[in-house]
């Protein structure tokens, strides 16, 4: 049974929906306090660890860039599978308080990238799960 990403992972794929990238890029904005980094950390080992286990379960795939100066990268690119699910947990309410200081703010930061729209209805489905 393949499990569905959690947090952190599910900013990884939110991160590669909008263009594919290598992992010291994603390490790079995953790190970056003007980005997720004031609420997440975590070492560059762990990440790939991670980006493995999203190609494993078919989340993310992988090819190798070549560069002329440098040796190749592995480049990762969101499917259709790692869309979908990144897309249901945009959408979905944070469901535990616990998870408000994490979970919550990872899904406005991408919400704010998707536009207006998207920050305003994200904000009213968790205001009308949070008053259920």
């Amino acid at each position: 049974m393949i499990q569905r990403p959690f947090g952190l992972e599910n900013a990884l794929l939110g991160f590669l929906n909008q263009k594919p990238q290598h992992g010291y890029q994603l390490h790079q904005r995953i790190s970056d306090p003007a980005q997720l980094g004031l609420i997440w950390r975590v070492k560059q080992s762990q990440l790939y660890a991670l980006l493995v286990k999203l190609e494993k379960s078919g989340y993310v795939s992988s090819s190798m860039m070549s560069q002329e100066t440098h040796p190749p990268r592995r480049v990762f690119t969101l499917t259709d599978k790692g869309q979908a699910v990144y897309l249901a947990w945009l959408t979905s309410p944070v469901r535990r308080p616990n998870q408000i200081r994490q979970e919550f703010i990872a899904k406005l930061f991408f919400a704010l990238i998707e536009g207006k729209e998207e920050v305003l209805s994200f904000i009213h489905r968790q205001k009308e799960f949070s008053l259920e």
